[in-house]
């Protein structure tokens, strides 16, 4: 599922991220650990005014060799609750939660009156 103007399901996304390896030695901030090439991965990005997508190192999950989400730093951002909701679910499954919280963001909020009638 892809929610974004000008993206189409199919269309390639390059990814760029602070960090790498040089010499041998890798450098990586301790909370946004490299993305490894090879896995597939669920991100979530949004637009940043220039053109391009960014997005935080807690919306971005690896999905492992059984289909389930995993976050790439559970020890740091598994503690958030969409992240601990996400977690260990089935793409299918977090696909079908997304769609419901989207849809329940876009409905608005029942009106409570201010004053008895």
């Amino acid at each position: 599922m892809i929610k974004s103007d000008g993206l189409k399901p199919g269309d390639k996304v390059t990814v760029m991220q602070w960090g790498g390896v040089a010499d041998g030695v890798v450098k990586q901030s301790t909370e946004d650990p490299l993305l490894k090439l090879g896995p597939a991965y669920l991100l979530f990005l949004g637009p940043t005014g220039d053109g391009t997508l960014s997005g935080a190192p807690f919306g971005r999950f690896e999905i492992d060799q059984n289909g389930r989400l995993q976050s790439v730093y559970p020890s740091v951002w598994g503690q958030l609750p969409a992240v601990a909701a996400l977690s260990g679910q089935t793409i299918d499954t977090a696909m079908l939660a997304i769609r419901a919280a989207l849809a329940a963001a876009q409905t608005p909020p029942a009106t409570v009156p201010t004053s008895p009638p």
